[in-house]
């Protein structure tokens, strides 16, 4: 058996650990930067000095259409007749 020299590695038990591990840190990096800008932009709608994008009737307005229009039994789902896509 002939040992083939090439430009990878032929040390793969440190790939199999490196790629893994690389691929778990940046999944979770790119995760947090994700929720981080969705939790700004909540933090913005809701700010406290009344600049604001949305105030807190807005959000009670919703809610009320939502079991007016979607659930009027209060179960928790909206029928799949209703949902438009």
């Amino acid at each position: 058996m002939q040992l083939i020299v090439t430009d990878c590695s032929s040390n793969s038990e440190a790939a199999n650990l490196f790629f893994p591990a690389v691929l778990i840190l940046t999944n979770y990096v790119m995760l947090n930067l994700f929720v981080g800008m969705i939790m700004n932009n909540f933090a913005y709608i809701q700010c406290k000095d009344g600049n604001g994008a949305v105030e807190d009737e807005h959000f009670e307005d919703a809610a009320y259409k939502y079991v007016e229009n979607l659930d009027p039994k209060l179960k928790g789902q909206i029928p799949l007749e209703k949902v438009s896509v």
